[in-house]
């Protein structure tokens, strides 16, 4: 759990003191007391902050609800919200042809909507932590697991590629370490649905009363799209559902980094070069651009003993020599004394520019190339 008054998501220091600050507030909203005694005493200030960073608003971390692990529903589905989450389970499934997936419901209460949603993935399966939740699901058909994200929820690793959030999100102190665990448990191809109350619609209607100790975090559009990409998730889309009240998000797994693309071409470009310099002796050879490219081209393709020297236009690089390579730098008038045969131009987005200057000046040299991006293309 982060530290009292940092960002529950992008962990910034909250700045100053609180934007508004409500005084004898309900302490819970689930599990009411049954005497008037303890009703009482159950009394809590919000403070609540925005990050200058990620400008999430939230409570500050002075007090959480014990059963913020809970999801706890205190009404059943209305017949409007039953046919709203047909129609949207229906489509969430058919547009990512997921009637044959694994499904997870993170947070499922009593299964109010995994009920649902099982009509839809018949392998749907809810994670709840209340035992006495998880019981009723399971004695109803429903296929539930006991447990909670980043506390060993029994759940194998990578197994679900689809999962739903509903309303739950906005409950857990640490949003971005909870999505970043739920990830350990999906697949890479993962599609999910993920829903938090639209605190979008509550600041133009002024409506403070949503305002609550259960509640630690209230998203906009533009918060929770921060959430989730910190959390590393991609955003398929976010809108308003349910009268504006919700805000939904269909996401999918960031993909990692496809590190084959510079592999392969390494590869390919080592043999380009080496087919191109390997019939000229190193004196036939030279290379212009000491920038960071040509230093690293130098060392990705072993060029340190094929490469006479390199020419550069800026006096500052001039009598130096590259690092690890230890090429000497000169000037471009060293092609004019030089035996160069082969002039290879490493001049990022000046290359065609110095080509073009290499044509005209020092037309004596026989074959001009230019690498742009990692292409090599003859000029001469």
């Amino acid at each position: 759990m982060k530290k009292s008054k940092t960002c529950r998501c992008c962990g910034y220091e909250l700045q100053g003191t609180a934007i508004l600050s409500y005084q004898n507030m309900p302490a819970i909203a689930q599990l009411l007391p049954e005497n008037i005694e303890d009703a009482i005493k159950q009394d809590v200030s919000l403070e609540i902050f925005e990050c200058s960073s990620c400008h999430l608003i939230q409570l500050s971390n002075k007090y959480i609800v014990p059963y913020y692990r809970d999801v706890l529903r205190s009404s059943s589905v209305s017949e409007e919200m039953n046919i709203f989450r047909h129609k949207q389970f229906n489509k969430f499934t058919v547009d990512f042809n997921l009637k044959d997936s694994n499904y997870l419901e993170v947070g499922c209460g009593c299964g109010e909507y995994l009920s649902i949603m099982s009509q839809y993935i018949k392998n749907s399966v809810g994670l709840e932590n209340r035992k006495e939740s998880v019981d009723y699901c399971n004695s109803n058909s429903m296929k539930c697991i006991q447990g909670f994200i980043g506390e060993f929820p029994g759940l194998e690793k990578g197994s679900f590629n689809s999962f739903g959030m509903y309303n739950f999100l906005e409950h857990i102190p640490d949003p971005v370490d909870f999505l970043r665990r739920l990830k350990t448990y999906l697949s890479p191809n993962a599609i999910g649905l993920i829903e938090v109350p639209n605190f979008d619609i509550m600041h133009t209607d002024g409506v403070y009363s949503d305002f609550s100790s259960e509640h630690l975090s209230y998203f906009t559009t533009h918060t929770l799209s921060t959430c989730l990409k910190i959390s590393g998730y991609n955003i398929l889309e976010i809108k308003p559902v349910w009268y504006d009240h919700i805000l939904s998000a269909r996401v999918s797994i960031y993909p990692s980094l496809d590190k084959s693309i510079f592999e392969d071409k390494l590869k390919h470009n080592f043999n380009t070069f080496s087919s191109l310099i390997d019939e000229y002796s190193q004196e036939d050879v030279a290379l212009w651009g000491a920038g960071h490219q040509s230093m690293a081209l130098i060392s990705h393709l072993k060029l340190r003993s094929k490469i006479s020297f390199i020419v550069d236009s800026s006096p500052k690089k001039q009598g130096k020599f590259t690092p690890s390579s230890g090429i000497p730098i000169l000037s471009p008038e060293a092609l004019i004394k030089s035996k160069v045969r082969l002039l290879i131009i490493n001049a990022s987005s000046y290359a065609h520019e110095v080509a073009s200057t290499v044509l005209k000046k020092y037309a004596f040299i026989e074959n001009v190339y230019i690498v742009d991006n990692t292409s090599v293309i003859k000029v001469k």
